[in-house]
């Protein structure tokens, strides 16, 4: 469900629509294709969108969606927690409008580095906070250590985001991973007064190592619309 509503979305990212009008476009999929799943009575989701240097701030609680219009070249962030019969997502991608220059393609590839070395340190029995500390170092090698503003990730099941939700993935978190615990994981880069990039998958533990629930959209290619 979240799948079609983000591939149905990113088409309405063009330049002079507004962050709000955008995040129509992504909610419209998630009530109405969930509710016409078999097995499924309640679904829904909340949308932010945050372009240009608005998505700089999206790192703070209660972000919005605002009247701002996206122009050519702009980071285009988009928030979803939808939910089905009360389960929960929590999902972020970072569009580009346009090809990325080289700063931005700079921000894509620390952000995307920092998430291959977060899921490949997954594992049972791992600290929560070693999987933290993994991508938290490939940010700072790329010299985006400061503009990381937030936790790598944290449970996610029965409410979209709860910070004391286990696994806590934090570098103070006394959290151990287990098999069958469901998380996310959330690098990102946040420069004030120019624009904001994450990339937030949903990731299931199971006797088999790693499943990633959110598989779309994973690449800058896929990320590049308004072309």
């Amino acid at each position: 469900m979240a799948s079609q509503g983000f591939e149905n979305g990113a088409e309405a990212i063009q330049v002079g629509v507004i962050e709000s009008e955008v995040v129509s476009a992504f909610r419209a999929a998630l009530g109405n294709r969930g509710k016409g799943l078999k097995g499924t009575d309640r679904a829904d989701g909340w949308v932010w969108c945050m372009s240009g240097p608005n998505s700089a701030e999206a790192f703070r609680a209660y972000a919005r969606s605002g009247t701002r219009r996206m122009g050519k070249g702009d980071l285009v962030l988009v928030h979803c927690n939808s939910h089905v019969n009360g389960l929960w997502t929590d999902i972020t991608r970072t569009f580009c409008l346009s090809e990325p220059d080289e700063r931005q393609r700079r921000i894509y590839g620390a952000v995307m580095s920092a998430y291959e070395t977060a899921l490949s340190a997954i594992r049972a029995g791992v600290g929560a906070a070693q999987v933290d500390g993994a991508a938290r170092s490939v940010l700072e090698a790329h010299g985006f250590g400061k503009q990381f503003k937030h936790a790598r990730g944290h449970g996610v099941g029965f409410s979209a985001i709860s910070h004391h939700s286990r696994p806590r993935l934090h570098p103070a978190s006394p959290d151990i991973l287990e098999t069958g615990m469901v998380f996310n994981i959330e690098p990102a880069v946040y420069i004030g007064g120019y624009g904001g990039a994450g990339q937030c998958n949903l990731i299931v533990l199971t006797e088999k190592g790693t499943e990633v629930l959110t598989p779309f959209q994973q690449t800058i290619e896929s990320l590049m619309v308004g072309r």
